[in-house]
């Protein structure tokens, strides 16, 4: 499940939350991912997103993209990513010095990561620091937590999501475009406003990985939610508005399939398989197509033959 600023900011109540947890990288490496959130993790009681690390760089590689470092405090080896901000950015470090680093944790082909927010070149002896800290935090991390329970009837279950509604609104200003995801994240209002909503439910400032994130969860959920399509093959990620009649003419299509073929209503089930077996609504959720058929039948244009089977008013 992606993560949104309404999950942000319930989980922000825990504090360690948006803290860096000083660690020692088998620590990191063992975390497990929460079973729900995509790049969150339990520790204990604790759902967290942010480590720091201190070690020796052992390992280096390039691309396009930034730099990967290698680092090893003697528990363990973890990949630290950072990404370049300029294509000529030159490397931060060298192989052999001792680097703290802070960051998201992140998994990247079943293996662990640090996505680096923070760097810092340190003495030899901050190693030794870290691991002190480190053992002396983890009692504090251990200790009983648990987040107070969200009632159903919680202004962060029921609030608009801002950042929604103005990626929406967007969309609805040219419902006649195709755009890439790359384009959408440049657009200044959006990333002005996106920065201004992350930095209230973050701890220590907010990064080009956070922006990125916050457009590409909210792109997704409008796509479940149907007001999206993708406009070309899955790494494109081209997107375009959908209107509300093209998801209904969508589930008139699949019923009108079986009815030219054989007098039978059709099963809910199948209607939203089959609706997810066509690219522009392959994203789209259960509940949204529930609403649409709701909706066809509010309109007449369906009816319930049986308990769950529809066929369309002739």
């Amino acid at each position: 499940m992606e993560l949104t600023l309404k999950d942000i900011t319930y989980l922000n109540q825990d504090p360690l939350f948006n803290t860096p947890l000083k660690l020692l990288i088998r620590n990191v490496i063992d975390i497990s991912p929460h079973k729900e959130f995509k790049d969150l993790y339990q520790h204990y009681d604790h759902i967290v997103r942010y480590a720091e690390v201190c070690g020796v760089i052992v390992g280096i590689e390039q691309n396009y993209y930034g730099h990967t470092y290698t680092v090893d405090d003697s528990t363990g080896l973890l990949d630290c990513h950072y990404w370049k901000l300029m294509d000529s950015e030159p490397l931060a470090f060298n192989l052999s010095q001792t680097v703290r680093l802070r960051g998201k944790l992140s998994d990247y082909r079943e293996k662990r990561q640090l996505i680096i927010d923070d760097k810092e070149l340190v003495e030899n002896m901050e190693e030794s620091v870290h691991w002190v800290e480190a053992l002396h935090l983890d009692k504090y991390y251990r200790k009983s937590y648990m987040l107070p329970s969200l009632p159903e009837s919680s202004d962060i279950q029921s609030e608009e999501d801002p950042f929604e509604s103005a990626l929406l609104a967007y969309w609805r200003k040219h419902p006649d475009d195709v755009y890439s995801f790359a384009e959408v994240c440049q657009d200044p209002d959006l990333v002005e406003l996106a920065h201004k909503l992350l930095s209230e439910v973050s701890g220590w400032g907010v990064t080009e990985h956070d922006l990125v994130e916050l457009f590409s969860s909210t792109t997704k959920a409008l796509a479940r939610a149907g007001y999206l399509a993708p406009a070309g093959s899955s790494e494109s990620n081209l997107y375009r508005l959908m209107t509300p009649k093209e998801l209904e003419k969508g589930v008139l299509k699949i019923i009108n399939e079986i009815c030219e073929l054989m007098d039978l209503g059709i099963r809910k089930n199948y209607i939203i398989e089959r609706f997810r077996k066509y690219p522009a609504f392959c994203f789209v959720e259960d509940s949204t197509i529930i609403s649409i058929i709701k909706s066809l039948l509010e309109q007449s244009v369906l009816y319930e033959s049986d308990y769950n089977v529809y066929k369309i008013v002739v």
